[in-house]
């Protein structure tokens, strides 16, 4: 016998040649990510694999944190490789003159697209500092204009803010989970029905019970998207629900088994925790044997049972 997983408690059926799959309704290849395919309630979807829908910009600051438009220049950009499993990713660069007061940037087409009574908002970076937004106004530097959307705080918390009346808002963050530089994270934004939510990585990490959405300002908004010093975005989706499942690395997804036969589960859990494995030779009416006691030492943790080959099925659960 042999073991190395975690899991949530669930019962799992395994034919003798067939791998026992995560409870995860997302699963995905080990360590990758699927890319977005669009649905019914995709509003925007751009996967940077060496274009995009929207336009590459750039500007000249003025010094002025919010105020008139800023004066335009050429940008400074390139597409790179992305998060794994998702091709290229855009990188935004500081254009080469007056580097520090000028900065290149994404505007998309298409109106008001935040302006979803139930929507998400969601995108991959790579920081190399805590600069980047994704919000909806009229033009870069805007202060009334302005209805809101994500950006980051100096440390690196993750900020909503959402304008969806004329003088009520929604301001909330992530609190103490901060967004890490020079690697890879997935961020979101849900507001509607169910009040606004933040996640990190698929992690719940802040919300605000407000069910409001997202005002509508003027027909000249467009949603803008900065990454400052040479960070890159990949795979911003806006949509008109509430998402709560994203595509990510799967972490639960046992690594692929050299065997002609497999029969056992993948548990995913807590590192330390304890799980009674056991099995049943019919779901009918079934009578559960303990096979063995399995304390995690790992997640996810694979536990194999040898002898069930022997038998035409096995079907098996774990009791924390």
């Amino acid at each position: 016998m042999k073991t190395n997983t975690t899991s949530t408690s669930f019962q799992c059926l395994v034919a003798i040649s067939l791998l026992c799959a995560s409870s995860n309704s997302e699963a995905q290849t080990y360590g990758g990510i699927v890319p977005y395919t669009n649905d019914a309630n995709t509003v925007l979807l751009d996967h940077f694999n060496g274009g995009t829908s929207a336009a590459i910009l750039a500007y000249t600051n003025n010094v002025i944190p919010c105020g008139p438009e800023r004066q335009a220049i050429s940008p400074s950009f390139a597409f790179g490789s992305g998060p794994s499993g998702l091709n290229q990713a855009l990188g935004l660069f500081v254009p080469t003159t007056n580097t520090a007061t000028t900065r290149s940037y994404l505007k998309y087409p298409g109106g008001e697209l935040l302006c979803q009574s139930n929507g998400t908002l969601e995108c991959w970076v790579y920081l190399n500092a805590y600069e980047f937004s994704i919000h909806q106004h009229t033009y870069i530097g805007e202060c009334n204009g302005d209805v809101g959307g994500l950006s980051l705080g100096p440390t690196g918390q993750v900020m909503a803010d959402m304008f969806y009346t004329c003088c009520t808002a929604i301001h909330f963050d992530s609190g103490v989970t901060v967004i890490p530089l020079h690697t890879w994270t997935h961020i979101a934004m849900t507001w509607g029905s169910a009040g606004a939510k933040l996640y990190i990585n698929g992690a719940l990490v802040g919300a605000d019970p407000n069910t409001g959405s997202f005002t509508h300002w003027s027909d000249s908004n467009r949603v803008f998207a900065f990454v400052g010093n040479g960070g890159y975005i990949d795979e911003v989706r806006i949509s008109n629900v509430q998402r709560a499942n994203f595509n990510l690395p799967c972490t639960t997804c046992p690594p692929v088994l050299d065997l002609k036969m497999f029969a056992g589960l993948v548990i995913n859990g807590p590192i330390g925790s304890n799980y009674n494995v056991q099995a049943t030779s019919a779901l009918g009416t079934p009578n559960w044997t303990t096979l063995t006691n399995v304390t995690l030492q790992i997640n996810p943790y694979i536990y194999i049972d040898y002898r069930s080959p022997t038998n035409a099925q096995q079907y098996y659960r774990i009791v924390p």
